[in-house]
């Protein structure tokens, strides 16, 4: 695309469909995730609040948690791979933050 000489440069339709415009493009459109138009505005208010949990209230939740039913981890199966945008198994703090600065508005 930075080629100065027009014939060697591919063209706008031909730039468009290039795949690394086509991942920026689809990121963008989706709110920065990959999954759907953004997290759910329940799992933002509750990140939110659970950094000021206890101990062993957060000790708590994660024993819980062994107690999900399969559709509800489904669900949050699909929460999680919206916040971890490049896929690798594990949510930054940089994805965490740019999620959470995205969607303050809805939580």
């Amino acid at each position: 695309l930075l080629v100065t000489d027009y014939r060697c440069r591919p063209s706008a339709r031909e730039s468009l469909r290039l795949p690394w415009v086509e991942r920026v493009h689809r990121y963008d459109m989706n709110d920065g995730s990959k999954h759907g138009s953004g997290i759910n505005p329940n799992v933002v208010k509750s990140l939110v609040s659970f950094k000021e949990y206890s101990v062993m209230r957060k000790l708590l939740l994660e024993i819980l948690s062994f107690t999900l039913l399969p559709e509800q981890i489904i669900g949050l199966r699909g929460e999680f791979e919206k916040l971890d945008v490049d896929g690798d198994g594990e949510i930054s703090l940089a994805e965490l933050k740019r999620m959470l600065v995205r969607n303050a508005g809805t939580g």
